[in-house]
């Protein structure tokens, strides 16, 4: 059986010789007695789904940041000295520094190490939070790195380290063979996604947001491992977000949105890798697959702040013989699958696309936006016509901003998504299929389904079915504190299916409060969240207890 990367001894002592090193690099920064009243540059430090890129989103809620395509992440660091307005007042202004002044075109420093500690006392429970994999019992991870910019070429070597305990609890029984026992509970044989990552503590050393990319003419190329971040929604993206961080990937598109006859269009090309988990239905011998996507933003003239978009993300076998045109291309591969000669029969594949739209209303701190997804294309125009949702799900959400005093901003937020397909039709009615609910995300083809390294591409929670986030954020001078609800429901394989009980519904409710305090040179993070879970694997309720602990070094 193949064994994923581990973080074993040698590993540790090599992140621990890291940050010793970290420790003796002076950036290219004023000095020790003028730095103590400048706040920390953190430009190469907006990671795509985490703490200072929503940060970024609220002021531009409020016009304390220019209005700029949400769509398209994670930015480049001269997209987020784009997004800081010059003269904008906001509640970490002395703490953090979203541009430089002057034009230095070489510029080298540190990525501020942080440190992460997160317990769960009963299943596995997270999301969203990148590469690791929080187990039952203790996880640890660590980030550190540095950044390097010399005119249009921006470089950023930011890794993960991680180990969970990965502590023992009954898992869902599902009647797979040794070696599978921690499959999906609910589509074991079509997606990696185990209920626990082996029976052994798991870890492993990520590139995290790591990225080499240029920036010139217009035009912004790259190579990458950081998350990607496609589409509006903040918890529960559609195709793409930083569940499961990043893949290695290259990428190619706009630099910043170009004008057009009737607005501003924004674009990304991307083709990359992805990998599986050694509890991967596919059992291959070449865990690789290759993954190619497009997703393009458009900004109409005449109405500010909005953004309409679409996305693409195909999945494919890795070849044996390397990549060919035909892979490169397919992103742009346009028509029905009655178009397409043996579209189902020449290659095993698995198709995603995704239409958007954010309103980012200006001057009002208000936005709404919205995505629908479907995992295939339709085999002709009148199928599609006829059933336009077939396999497909969305996702609603908005937020509003008020400002206080002190600079100091209050947000409310919410969002709901469904991606169960309550119906399937394939060039006609298929009557055994006709009641059945279908997941998100697994396919029959490419079994690993949309996920790499055993956690999902989009949503934490797009598998299973359905639901809903409601949440308010605070950010005063001295940091933020969040408060959040949180419902996830998973269907039975039998849910749908006529004659199935509708009770056979894995439901979880969490409650979960978070604050970040800024305590001289380090940035304090502690969240605890209370999840419990009615009819865990349709069988007992169960509850847990999930603390997380961080700290990221800001030097003052």
């Amino acid at each position: 059986m193949r064994r994923e990367p581990a973080v074993g001894r040698q590993s540790a002592r090599a992140v621990l010789l890291l940050l010793v090193a970290s420790s003796l690099i002076s950036p290219r920064t004023p000095s020790a007695e003028a730095q103590e009243s400048q706040p920390a540059p953190v430009m190469e430090e907006v990671f795509a789904g985490e703490e200072l890129d929503l940060y970024l989103r609220t002021l531009q809620n409020v016009g304390r940041a220019a209005f700029y395509p949400w769509a398209i992440r994670a930015f480049s660091p001269r997209e987020v000295e784009e997004l800081a307005v010059a003269d904008s007042l906001h509640p970490w202004e002395s703490r953090y520094a979203f541009r430089m002044e002057g034009s230095e075109r070489f510029r080298y420093g540190l990525i501020h190490p942080r440190a992460t500690a997160i317990y769960n006392s009963t299943f596995p429970y997270g999301g969203n939070d990148g590469p690791l994999w929080a187990g039952k019992g203790l996880t640890g991870a660590v980030q550190i790195g540095g950044y390097l910019r010399y005119g249009p070429v921006s470089f950023v070597l930011a890794p993960v380290a991680f180990r969970s305990q990965n502590l023992d609890f009954e898992p869902a029984p599902i009647g797979r063979g040794e070696g599978q026992v921690y499959a999906s509970p609910l589509s074991p044989g079509n997606i990696d996604l185990p209920q626990r990552f082996g029976p052994d503590p798991y870890a492993r050393l990520d590139m995290g947001s790591s990225t080499l990319r240029v920036d010139a003419v217009g035009v912004t190329v790259g190579v990458s491992t950081a998350a990607q971040h496609w589409g509006p929604l903040w918890t529960h993206p559609l195709i793409l977000g930083p569940n499961a961080g990043g893949f290695p990937h290259a990428f190619a598109g706009t630099q910043r949105p170009i004008p057009i006859l009737i607005g501003d269009l924004h674009l990304r090309y991307v083709i990359g890798r992805l990998d599986e988990s050694d509890q991967s239905p596919a059992q291959a011998e070449d865990s690789r697959r290759f993954m190619g996507g497009l997703t393009a933003v458009y900004l109409p003239r005449g109405l500010p702040g909005l953004e309409l978009g679409f996305s693409r993300f195909i999945h494919r076998e890795w070849p044996a013989d390397g990549l060919g045109s035909s892979h490169l291309r397919q992103p742009f591969e346009i028509g029905f699958k009655q178009s397409i000669p043996d579209a189902d029969e020449r290659f095993a594949n698995n198709q995603l696309a995704s239409v958007f739209g954010r309103w980012n209303v200006p001057g009002a701190g208000f936005e709404i936006f919205g995505e629908f997804v479907r995992i295939d294309h339709a085999f002709t125009t009148r199928v599609f016509v006829v059933e336009p949702d077939d396999l497909s799900g969305y996702a609603l959400g908005l937020r509003r901003v008020w400002e206080g005093p002190d600079d100091a901003l209050t947000v409310l937020r919410g969002e709901v998504f469904s991606t169960v397909s309550s119906h399937r039709q394939r060039g006609g009615a298929r009557l055994s299929l006709a009641y059945r609910a279908r997941h998100m995300y697994r396919h029959s083809g490419i079994v690993q389904g949309h996920t790499h390294r055993g956690q999902l591409l989009a949503s934490p929670a797009g598998h299973g079915g359905a639901g809903s986030t409601l949440g308010i954020d605070r950010y005063h001078r001295n940091g933020r504190w969040s408060v959040e609800w949180h419902r996830r429901v998973e269907r039975d394989r039998t849910v749908g299916i006529v004659g199935s009980d509708p009770a056979d519904i894995d439901v979880t409710y969490v409650l979960s409060v978070d604050a970040v305090r800024f305590e001289g040179p380090v940035d304090l993070d502690v969240g605890l969240a209370a999840a419990y879970n009615l009819n865990r694997y349709l069988q007992d309720d169960a509850f847990n207890w999930n603390l997380r602990v961080g700290a990221r070094m800001i030097p003052r």
